[in-house]
């Protein structure tokens, strides 16, 4: 290493500083003077090879340091990412997500059957509240035979708003039937676009136009599943057929939609056998084409079909995607489910990585209610 001093020169009579190379010979050519190997911090980090540095180009390594989870010996202690510094325990909680929308026929002939209507929402809702529940249910109610009134939306006025949250109390099996009192049912008024049919009515309690965006029923990051309940046909302009294009094509605001439909399955009307009807061909078409559920409206007990239909619903709404705090190693993951009801914890083995930081369950995802703990080891490089 050089060292230059400053030395007083004469010059001319008066004295100047001037630096002298004291590696410079009288002759000319230099040499340097070195600190011993080990004596220099040359990165800076405090700490010299000599006095323990284990790599003295790496500020982030030295014994001074604590560790970190990044590939490296940061505490100089001979052991990369040492301890437990890339071990992770996160935890979650499995909740239910869903939105449900019934949409019922109040058409006078269909009154004989909103009874039978009652008891089965009563049945569906019994799988889709509760604790970790985050559900919404909504019903809207349509006049199918009636041109005047066909597709018109009609809410339970008395309600206050067309759908009721998860964790309302109004939700239990002894206030469901509600919805359903026909003293309740009121026609809106005509000369708003009867020609449109239930593409209309449901359009507008959903929130897919403008008008009524603020009150959407849906939610983009929750399943939506409909309910049909009707022994008619839509006979306006535009069919139910369409309703699943227009949802889906909603500006892609829809994750899932499944239709489910208690509905007229013959050309004879069960009351009146003799009495030709239409069946409701598109709304079959609907429930086939989204893998719903179907049942006749001739059944004389709807409970147990509309508590399928709420046991289908909920085990399709679990969470089954999950954000880790930090990238994960696929193959360090371990995942133990730990029940509400304080039994031991069991092992969960059917998951993968969608991305380093995504958990995804690829079977059938935790029960409702249990605590999820994820245990899994840093991967460093993300």
């Amino acid at each position: 290493m050089k060292v230059w001093v400053a030395l007083p020169a004469l010059l001319t009579g008066c004295v100047s500083p001037a630096l002298v190379d004291l590696g410079r010979n009288i002759g000319g050519g230099f040499h340097d003077i070195d600190e011993p190997d080990g004596m220099v911090d040359k990165d800076r980090d405090g700490v010299t090879l000599a006095e323990g540095d284990c790599n003295d180009t790496d500020a982030r390594m030295a014994p001074t340091l604590p560790e970190s989870c990044d590939g490296k010996d940061n505490d100089c202690d001979g052991v990369v990412d040492s301890g437990d510094i890339c071990w992770t325990w996160q935890p979650f909680r499995q909740q239910l997500k869903t939105d449900v929308l019934i949409v019922l026929d109040n058409s006078y002939d269909m009154s004989s059957y909103w009874w039978l209507a009652s008891l089965g929402a009563a049945a569906m809702t019994e799988h889709l509240v509760g604790p970790m529940s985050d559900t919404r249910i909504g019903v809207l109610f349509n006049d199918m035979s009636n041109d005047r009134y066909s597709g018109k939306l009609v809410s339970p006025p008395k309600s206050g708003r067309s759908w009721l949250e998860g964790d309302d109390p109004k939700l239990d099996a002894e206030h469901t039937r509600w919805f359903f009192d026909n003293t309740m049912l009121y026609q809106q008024p005509s000369g708003t676009g009867a020609d449109q049919g239930m593409r209309w009515a449901v359009e507008t309690a959903m929130g897919l136009d403008d008008e009524h965006h603020s009150q959407a029923f849906f939610r983009s990051d929750a399943s939506l599943n409909l309910v049909f309940v009707t022994n008619r046909e839509d006979d306006s302009s535009i069919k139910n057929k369409t309703f699943l294009g227009d949802l889906v094509d909603s500006e892609g605001s829809l994750s899932q939609v499944k239709i489910y439909a208690v509905t007229q399955m013959t050309d004879h009307d069960c009351m009146s056998p003799t009495v030709p009807t239409e069946p409701a061909d598109s709304i079959i078409e609907l429930v086939q084409q989204t893998g719903g559920l179907v049942e006749s409206v001739c059944m004389g007990d709807w409970t147990g079909f509309m508590s399928s239909v709420g046991q289908d619903i909920a085990d399709r709404s679990l969470r089954t995607t999950f954000t880790l705090d930090v990238a994960a190693q696929l193959d360090t993951i371990s995942v133990q489910i730990v029940p509400d009801d304080g039994s031991e914890p069991y092992p969960w083995s059917s998951f993968a990585l969608s991305d380093p930081y995504t958990l995804v369950f690829t079977g059938e995802p935790p029960p409702i209610g249990t605590s999820i703990e994820v245990t899994y080891l840093q991967d460093w490089r993300y």
